[in-house]
């Protein structure tokens, strides 16, 4: 066992303070490992939410259900001809059925599986927010 582990060791049996110390050895290093560590914790934590397994995918203009309900992710490219109910400034952000955060780019929508579809896309199943 190291001399720092016997040292926090007996200061727990003892109740005293971590920071006082008989010796006045390694008790400096003991510290700095804690701190070194505990920022090495915080930097890595700081990244997590940006590498989230969880995130769901992007739906894809090629998934068979967004073609069959003429998904675009960019509104204005509608083919109005195709899709005559379609009214410009329609968009998945002011979908009733779409989930994403206000001013996201992308957000989840439940027709797709919950699949991530663009905050200013457009299919035909748009149903405007009440």
């Amino acid at each position: 066992m190291s001399k720092p582990t016997r040292m926090i060791e007996r200061r727990l049996r003892s109740s005293m303070p971590l920071s006082v110390d008989d010796s006045g050895e390694d008790m400096d290093l003991y510290r700095r490992n804690v701190l070194r560590n505990g920022v090495v914790l915080m930097v890595a934590g700081g990244f997590a939410p940006l590498v989230r397994a969880d995130s769901p995918p992007m739906l894809s203009q090629s998934d068979p259900l967004a073609q069959a309900l003429g998904y675009e992710s960019d509104a204005r490219k509608v083919d109005k001809s195709k899709y005559p109910q379609y009214v410009a400034g329609q968009m998945c952000s002011s979908c009733s059925l779409y989930r994403g955060t206000p001013g996201a780019a992308y957000g989840p929508c439940p027709i797709y599986g919950g699949k991530d579809v663009a905050a200013s896309g457009w299919c035909s199943s748009y149903a405007k927010k009440p």
